[in-house]
């Protein structure tokens, strides 16, 4: 449920851990199959909306009278601090309420008195949380330099009051197996979403608007779910420190993860306010948030693998099956390696086709893509490594590699915005190339350290023979695109295509592919025809 960005893989790996376990006999309309089916159906919707969000506001916002970029740069900024609440809540509330709700199972008066405690426990945090974004409001537009948009973090703040009840209910109908509701309201708070905020914003309400909008969306849904789903009778009341201590340690777990890639939107804005100003630093935030929105999609879309490994993983070494588990491994990173870096190549390449598809006033976008092409590349294979690793029972693991990272990025983006030591950038350019280089080399340490660990426990990790590959694979298309020379978007757009099936031709050739895999893969072909 963070919004633009698209669904975390925290809750995918909940709903396939939940959608795998066995239903009752009485409850064929969710049974595993169908489960699985309908949330992967709601969650390629939430996909989407956020896809129409993210690329739609850059067109909205450049038929007001301001400049596009800056409106649009100030909605990212409102966002960007809003996602990393809001995934904490929905993340560390929506599992833990499945949780307790499936693991008491039949004992029907212990599952009522965890979810009343969730609801006790979820409402002090929509207090906390959401009613502080609200109460210090004015003084957040003030510190990001927009005083003007004060109302736009207070409905932020309400969006997060309303998703730390809604995930209660959420969470409970996840936890019984009713995955067909759960998706129906998850599909309809998307549209919701998607309607009442490029609505607003379409009728000139703005960035304040589009918050309003949010909110409202979040608030509804939110009613609905209480309305039609509710809490039910008290029941019995399990310990505190059980139920409270692990929504506690997923919040923990999940507000690490948002800020490693969340965390240099927040660090740009008020270097670059300082030295370029308001309307310049806005425009910024606009322009290198769609070159990551960009470069996010491939990872995205992967999100669905965690629909598949996660079970299977944690089968393979809960059974102690070695050779089982280092397969697993070895696979899923080769082939998220081969699939990503196909489409991340191609942005490297020619990042100027994506850029042409915008308003000219985020030109400078091409400048990023550069930088977080490769970046998210690194990002996705990062992220699935600690998602091996917790599926592996080594949370505790992934944990310190997630707050190594961030302390690495802390650590760069103060030297390279804010030290003494070095000079300030003075241009948009300057910023979002600092910014790009910073997140490739932050995803590449913790992608380091990933790998480092699964060769640890498994004696397997990355591929060496596919890693080369795909990097003379990527240089050899950014040769071929810096000799792609075009103002016709089409053109653009076909070579973008030729270079992706490139990419695959040519590790074809490097002998990516052993015999046997060539033999499957015509044999699939074949039965096909």
């Amino acid at each position: 449920m963070d919004h633009h960005d698209t669904d975390t893989n925290h809750e995918a790996k909940e709903n396939q851990a939940k959608v795998l376990d066995t239903p009752s006999k009485t409850n064929k309309e969710d049974s595993v199959g169908g489960g699985l089916l309908v949330i992967t159906g709601a969650k390629l919707w939430f996909m989407v909306g956020g896809a129409l969000i993210a690329f739609g506001l850059p067109y909205l916002f450049a038929g007001m009278g301001k400049d596009g970029a800056a409106l649009y740069g100030q909605y990212s900024d409102i966002n960007n601090t809003l996602s990393i609440l809001s995934m904490m809540i929905v993340t560390g509330g929506m599992q833990a309420v499945s949780k307790w709700t499936s693991q008491f199972g039949q004992d029907q008066d212990r599952v009522q008195g965890a979810l009343w405690q969730m609801w006790w426990f979820m409402l002090s945090v929509g207090i906390l949380v959401g009613g502080g974004f609200m109460l210090v409001s004015p003084w957040l537009a003030q510190a990001r330099g927009v005083p003007e948009l004060s109302s736009a973090y207070q409905a932020a703040g309400g969006v997060l009051f309303a998703y730390a009840l809604y995930v209660v209910f959420i969470g409970a109908l996840n936890g019984r197996k009713h995955f067909k509701a759960q998706a129906l309201y998850d599909a309809g708070f998307t549209t919701l979403k998607v309607s009442l905020i490029l609505g607003a914003v379409s009728l000139g309400f703005g960035v304040t608007g589009a918050f309003g909008g949010f909110a409202l969306a979040a608030l509804l849904i939110m009613a609905i779910a209480a309305f039609k789903v509710g809490l039910g009778s008290k029941g019995q009341s399990s310990p505190k420190r059980q139920i409270y201590g692990y929504a506690l340690q997923v919040m923990a777990y999940t507000l690490v993860f948002n800020l490693i890639f969340k965390l240099d939107l927040l660090m740009l804005k008020p270097a670059a306010l300082a030295s370029l100003g308001a309307m310049e630093s806005d425009r910024l935030m606009g322009i290198y948030n769609l070159a990551l929105q960009v470069s996010r999609l491939p990872w995205q879309v992967t999100i669905a693998v965690t629909f598949v490994i996660f079970p299977l993983l944690s089968e393979a070494t809960f059974a102690q099956d070695e050779e089982k588990s280092r397969q697993y491994i070895s696979q899923t990173l080769r082939y998220l390696l081969i699939l990503v870096g196909a489409a991340c190549a191609g942005l490297f390449a020619l990042p100027q086709t994506v850029t042409g598809l915008f308003p000219s006033s985020y030109s400078e976008m091409t400048h990023a893509l550069l930088w977080t092409a490769p970046a998210y590349l690194c990002f996705t294979l990062f992220n699935m490594c600690n998602t091996l690793l917790m599926s592996a029972g080594r949370a505790s693991s992934a944990f310190v590699i997630g707050v190594s990272t961030v302390g690495l990025a802390l650590g760069l983006y103060w030297l390279t915005l804010y030290s003494t030591w070095t000079e300030p950038a003075t241009s948009v350019i300057e910023y979002v190339t600092i910014a790009g280089q910073v997140a490739l080399f932050t995803f590449a340490f913790g992608l380091a350290m990933g790998l480092f660990r699964l060769k640890q426990l498994f004696g397997v990790a990355l591929p060496l023979g596919t890693s080369i590959r795909v990097l003379v694979c990527s240089a050899l298309l950014w040769l071929i695109g810096q000799q792609i020379h075009s103002d016709s978007k089409i053109i653009l757009l076909l070579s973008l295509a030729s270079l992706g099936l490139l990419f695959f031709v040519i590790l074809y050739a490097l002998g990516e592919w052993d015999s046997t895999e060539k033999a499957n893969f015509k044999a699939r072909i074949s039965r096909k025809k």
